[in-house]
């Protein structure tokens, strides 16, 4: 899914800002949990497993490419987040399952993560473009903005 997601960023996905980008992964995240919450049967349990996939594809792949236009001790700061997330999301699940909570319980126990994700992107950014030299993640150019400057360069170069 991964996979997919980074093909889909590259060369569509791009054009979008960095905040619309992490909502959208922490709305498709949600919906996933929803998903998993009230399944009863194994084809929404796989459908909601996609969705989740996908959400937090749309999420790294998203963050590693804001983190890039900054400092690099950013991205590492980033990279060792997501390390400790996964020990401490492994944690809680098995902390709550030995509360009694079943899968349902769980997953909406953890339903508000993904909002917490997204306002702390939120919070974060805003930090990061009040730094001197920093732009906002809306104001960063993307790729394709040069690449359409070249072609509007090379269309006026051709011109009779």
């Amino acid at each position: 899914m991964s996979s997919l997601m980074i093909l889909l960023v590259s060369f569509f996905l791009h054009r979008i800002k960095y905040k619309t980008r992490i909502a959208s992964a922490a709305i498709l995240i949600s919906i996933s949990y929803i998903c998993v919450s009230r399944a009863t049967t194994f084809p929404l349990v796989i459908l909601a497993v996609a969705l989740l996939g996908s959400g937090a594809s749309l999420g790294e792949v998203s963050m590693v490419a804001y983190c890039d236009s900054y400092d690099p001790v950013y991205e590492q700061m980033y990279n060792s987040g997501t390390r400790g997330s996964g020990v401490i999301s492994s944690m809680l699940y098995l902390g709550l399952t030995l509360l009694g909570l079943s899968n349902r319980g769980i997953f909406m126990v953890i339903l508000p993560l993904p909002l917490i994700y997204y306002m702390t992107f939120v919070k974060v950014n805003s930090q990061l473009s009040n730094e001197k030299g920093h732009k906002k993640s809306d104001d960063i150019k993307h790729e394709s903005d040069e690449h359409n400057e070249e072609d509007e360069k090379l269309k006026k170069q051709t011109k009779y």
